[in-house]
Formats: structure tokens, sequence, C-alpha cells
């Protein structure tokens, strides 16, 4: 049965994946800290939306991991359940700490190019390779870009984990400084954003709390890492947050020119 879920979930995504695309990602635990001294679950809903907070595609359930509060891969997230909307886990928590939810959809890639006397700019969903025999023979400015879309959240039992989480040095990470369960208003949240490995600097990042549809002004915030490539905000109300953060870069390869990378982190801020 199991087996067959997983099937319907895979082939599904097929038919969303080129909708979802240019969509964010929301990936919301039901509850970020939690005091269980037995097994529980906490529920994970995936979903690609025009806007933060709302469900509109389901995510590849296969583009979903996580780690343990020792920072190792999970080899078992929980079932996975896809609706029209959005693709649900229930994750397991077994264990005291902090635990890393992550996120990452399969490369897409986009060749485009200009042809014809107007010299109109077209685009192909596919890479260097694949599209060199759907070129035409006046096709010009051909650039190749490969776009990654991934999502980190954290969940904590009881007490963070001893050991902090450690990011992997590839592509564009967000690595929390201030820890996640330590969210609280009126207190210095800090951020750092890398890149490769790398502090990225004077780098533009969007944030939207939960309920700002309903408000006067829905434009999401925008805020900039400074010199050390860390962000710090104070937030006045609690809530639910989304910051998304993109960096795009020249990388000479086989199948492309250039990467792009789209990254959404999601938190809680607890009221004091």
């Amino acid at each position: 049965m199991k087996t067959k879920l997983i099937t319907l979930i895979s082939a599904s995504m097929l038919m969303v994946a080129t909708q979802a695309s240019a969509h964010d990602l929301n990936m919301w635990p039901s509850k970020f800290n939690i005091h269980s001294k037995t097994p529980t679950v906490v529920t994970v809903d995936l979903t690609f939306s025009e806007q933060a907070f709302r469900l509109d595609h389901p995510a590849s359930a296969g583009g979903f991991s996580a780690l343990d509060p020792e920072g190792k891969p999970m080899r078992r997230v929980g079932n996975a359940y896809q609706s029209a909307d959005r693709t649900t886990f229930d994750f397991p928590i077994s264990q005291q700490g902090t635990y890393t939810l992550l996120y990452q959809n399969m490369p897409r890639y986009t060749t485009s190019y200009t042809a014809g006397t107007k010299n109109k700019k077209k685009r192909l969903r596919l890479d260097k390779i694949a599209a060199q025999k759907e070129l035409p023979n006046s096709a010009k400015n051909i650039v190749t870009k490969k776009s990654i879309t991934s999502g980190i959240a954290f969940v904590t039992n009881t007490l963070p984990s001893k050991k902090a989480y450690q990011a992997t040095g590839r592509g564009l990470e967000i690595t929390p400084i201030t820890h996640p369960s330590d969210y609280v208003t009126n207190e210095t949240i800090t951020m750092l954003v890398t890149y490769n490995g790398k502090p990225l600097s004077n780098s533009e990042v969007s944030l939207q709390r939960d309920g700002s549809q309903y408000s006067a002004n829905s434009t999401p915030s925008k805020s900039t890492t400074d010199k050390n490539g860390e962000l710090n905000f104070m937030f006045k109300q609690g809530g639910l947050y989304a910051l998304s953060a993109k960096h795009s870069a020249k990388e000479e390869n086989a199948l492309y020119d250039e990467v792009g990378f789209r990254l959404f982190y999601s938190f809680e801020v607890v009221f004091e």
C-alpha cells in the first residue's frame, strides 16, 4: 500500500512540476516547539504557491528529507499523503533535541535565446545539451540556467540539540545563529546567509508574516545581509514568518551556463 501511495505521488508530480516551478515554496510543520517524553508526530505541509501561507500545488514527496537531533540523515520521515493543494508528512519525533527539515526540488533547466528579425526572446525547458537539438539555426544570445528551489525549517522537542546545525557549504544556505527555539519578540534574532560556504554580503531577502494578506499592506518587507552575511531582526509581533532569499551565479558546465537558487526559511516567533 505504501509503495502504491508513493508511486501515485511521483506520477502526479509530473503534472504539477511545470505549473509550480515559478511559485514559492511553503514548508510548515504544525508545531515548531514541542514537549513530549514519548514518541509522537508533527504534521508537515509542503506546497508551492504564489503567496506565502497559501496552499496551491503539492510539492514532490521525494524532495523532502530530515536530520535528527544529532545531525544525522533520517531514513524514515513518515508517511506522505498528497491532496490537490499540498503534500503532508506525519513526521516522527522520538528524541529530545532539534530536528532539521529540508526540501530540495529536482533541478530545472531553462535555455533562453533570441531569434528572428525582431530578436524576440524565447525559452526552452531544456539543458544545454538537449536544447541543441531544438534551437533554430538563427538562435543568438543563448544562455542555459539551472534553477534549484530549497527550503528549511526546524522543530525542537523539549531542549535544543547540543550540536548546532551545520551547513553543507554547497549552494545557498541559511544557518541560524540564534537558535530557532529561542525566537521571541523584542529580542535580536540573528541568522547567516552563505553561498558555497562563504558569507553572502549585501544580499536582499524578503520577509512576510502570516496574516499580512489581511492587513492594509501585504507587501513583504525587504532586508539586506551585512558585510558578514548576517541578518538581524527584532520582531514586535509573534507569529509565523516566511523568509526567502535568492542568488544567481555564472558557472560554466556542460549542462548550463549559470545557476540560480531560491531558498525559503519557515520559522515561528513566540510573543513574550
